[in-house]
């Protein structure tokens, strides 16, 4: 399981705060390039994604992935409109593509976060039988969605 190969968990956090690091850096220097950057990070978790669910039969699960896909393809749609097409929107009156692009990441992010942490939890623990619900209510996939776990005989662990 997983796609990192690094020797610890120390290493993988001194990974991932370089890379936030630069990327931050980046987006001060260069915020073209950056945006560009970010963007391509959903290649990763593309494959990643789509390793994952070829493993995986839960059909809240695969329909998680499967709005997540749309969300982020909408999100992406108004980002590459408005970067191209802004002169056009701003003509019709509509120069809110850009604030739309943040409001469909922001909850493509959320549905992707969800997604990644159902894999982790099947992983890591599963004998805690995780599942896909949504706020406010558990099976309205337009809520706001989250992991839960049963309670169980969890390696004597206590939080």
């Amino acid at each position: 399981h997983g796609t990192c190969h690094l020797s610890s968990r120390f290493h993988f956090g001194v990974l991932v705060f370089v890379g936030a690091l630069a990327c931050s850096v980046l987006s001060f220097l260069r915020p073209t390039i950056n945006a560009y950057a970010l963007n391509s990070i959903a290649l990763q978790i593309i494959y990643v994604m789509v390793t994952e669910i070829k493993r995986c039969a839960n059909r809240d699960v695969l329909r998680l992935a499967l709005m997540l896909v749309i969300l982020w393809s909408l999100a992406i749609a108004c980002w590459i409109s408005d970067r191209f097409q802004c002169s056009f929107w701003q003509g019709l009156g509509f120069p809110y593509l850009h604030s739309i692009w943040h409001v469909m990441i922001a909850i493509s992010s959320t549905y992707c976060c969800v997604l990644f942490s159902y894999f982790e939890a099947v992983t890591e623990v599963p004998h805690l039988k995780p599942r896909v619900c949504y706020w406010p209510k558990r099976s309205w996939e337009f809520g706001v969605p989250y992991i839960a776990l049963e309670a169980g005989q969890a390696n004597g662990k206590s939080c």
